[in-house]
């Protein structure tokens, strides 16, 4: 929410600019505050209303997770089994917290739109979490895998359940936290 508000008021700020210069250098006639006053009123009571929709919303996940969402915050938790599935976001702030999760196979898949948006998933340190897929301009966080112990015949099998991450993002934020 914090970031969709700086969003906002830089947008505002440089739109605001743009149209003083334009009226100093005489390009364009554009303080006529029975227009412009009108046009600031809609464009934030378009802003208030669309970000109403959203708001800061709390879901319980039931198996899968298939959410889409724009311009508002999500709150997702899971408890019981989780079999993966798809969240696209775009403006957005989504939180999913998987701690309360059992996995319903030993791989699960989970797809990650994140556009100008964030997406934060806790998932229990008992898992594996890979993460794959195209990222541009965009930060992924995933914490480093704590090496398994050996065992006399070699290396330990590793049957922790996997999180399988595709993410493709661009201008947003993926971060893992295991607790």
């Amino acid at each position: 929410m914090k970031r969709r508000s700086q969003f906002l008021i830089g947008g505002l700020l440089i739109l605001l600019g743009v149209l003083w210069l334009l009226d100093t250098a005489e390009l364009l006639d554009v303080w006529r505050w029975g227009v412009i006053a009108p046009l600031l009123l809609i464009g934030v009571g378009l802003w208030r209303i669309v970000t109403a929709f959203g708001g800061a919303e709390r879901d319980a996940v039931h198996g899968s997770v298939d959410t889409f969402v724009l311009l508002s915050d999500r709150h997702l938790h899971c408890e019981g089994p989780f079999e993966g599935g798809s969240i696209a976001a775009v403006l957005a702030d989504v939180d999913l917290d998987l701690r309360g999760a059992t996995p319903a196979a030993s791989k699960i898949e989970l797809s990650a739109t994140t556009i100008l948006a964030d997406l934060d998933i806790v998932v229990p340190v008992a898992w594996r979490v890979r993460v794959d897929g195209p990222v541009i301009l965009a930060d992924v966080k995933v914490p480093d895998e704590a090496p398994r112990p050996d065992d006399e015949a070699g290396a330990a099998p590793d049957d922790r359940p996997e999180l399988l991450i595709r993410a493709f993002s661009v201008l947003g934020d993926l971060t893992v936290h295991q607790k």
